[in-house]
């Protein structure tokens, strides 16, 4: 990972299986995303709420978390490993946190997070808009089974995220559900 680029990092249950059960589950992993965004040593997520992150690992961009699955896209900040460090935390947190809580044991997501490097405008364009509208993509209407954000403190996602009113959004999901519907490799 690169110290300035922009990265798509998603992830999702095994076995397909749903990873946020109820709207307690989707604030934890939130709140982890927030808090966990530090590159100091941490301890527990209680206890790091009240701590000012330090030398943040990641600029969050956007995101959305869906039952079984989710997608966030970060610009890399000039720390080493940040991006990986960053997602390991958040993978390996939520997963003692949900097996804790549903007295479960093992792995929860499917191996290691995924991600893919944002090369071009016209990608970065493309994918800002999926991660967006990501549980539209999905027909995932219900407000109590998805989380969705936008960073639009930053000034590059304002920009872009500008463009996006209610014909271009239909527009840029329908390309994605027939791509989808082409690839089955995209399956979530």
């Amino acid at each position: 990972f690169a110290p300035g680029e922009i990265y798509h990092c998603y992830n999702r249950g095994v076995d397909k299986r749903t990873v946020f059960e109820d709207q307690q589950d989707y604030i934890y992993f939130l709140k982890m995303m927030r808090h966990f965004n530090t590159s100091k040593v941490l301890g527990k997520l209680r206890l790091q709420e009240s701590q000012k992150p330090v030398n943040p690992p990641v600029t969050l961009l956007s995101y959305c978390i869906l039952p079984n699955h989710y997608h966030i896209l970060l610009r890399c900040n000039d720390v080493e490993g940040g991006v990986s460090k960053y997602l390991q935390r958040i993978g390996g947190g939520y997963t003692m946190y949900f097996n804790q809580k549903y007295k479960r044991s093992g792995s929860l997501f499917q191996g290691k997070f995924k991600s893919k490097l944002v090369d071009s405008d016209l990608y970065l364009r493309h994918i800002l808009a999926y991660v967006r509208y990501n549980n539209i993509v999905h027909d995932i209407y219900d407000s109590k089974l998805f989380r969705t954000g936008l960073n639009t403190n930053d000034d590059l996602v304002r920009g872009l995220s500008s463009n996006f009113d209610d014909e271009h959004m239909k527009e840029i999901v329908e390309i994605i559900k027939e791509l989808r519907r082409s690839r089955k490799d995209l399956e979530l």
